[in-house]
């Protein structure tokens, strides 16, 4: 592993995760790597969208939050430039062996990370303000 690889991996935030019972290589790979990966680019991310937002959707500022969530949703399933823009923030810190398991199992990660990037943009919405 490279030293920037291993760099990246180290400076990743710990996340206690309890994990009951056997768990897939996806809930695995989902809580020990991209979860971290998620909260360490958090800025990056919000940025990203919220730069989104100011140039494609002038309408998000006035609906509700609830309205916001269900948009922020909507936007990272089927706008694809968007989701790819934001997940290449993910995959920038994947070390080499984990690029091979987020290869193997492409589709369902990807899912996964929808909802997650979702989570996460719609838990703090005032960050996606234009001030």
């Amino acid at each position: 592993m490279s030293v920037i690889m291993k760099k990246s991996i180290e400076m990743r935030p710990l996340i206690a995760v309890t994990m009951v019972g056997k768990k897939t290589t996806v809930e695995e790979f989902q809580h020990t790597v991209l979860r971290p990966i998620l909260k360490m680019r958090n800025d990056e991310l919000f940025n990203c969208y919220k730069e989104y937002l100011r140039k494609k959707d002038k309408e998000f500022e006035q609906l509700s939050d609830a309205g916001k969530q269900k948009r922020i949703f909507e936007h990272l399933k089927t706008k694809v430039k968007l989701f790819d823009v934001l997940n290449q923030y993910v995959l920038d810190e994947l070390s080499l062996e984990e690029a091979k398991v987020y290869e193997s199992h492409k589709r369902e990660l990807n899912k996964r990370l929808k909802e997650m990037m979702g989570q996460r943009l719609g838990s703090n919405l005032s960050k996606l303000d234009r001030n």
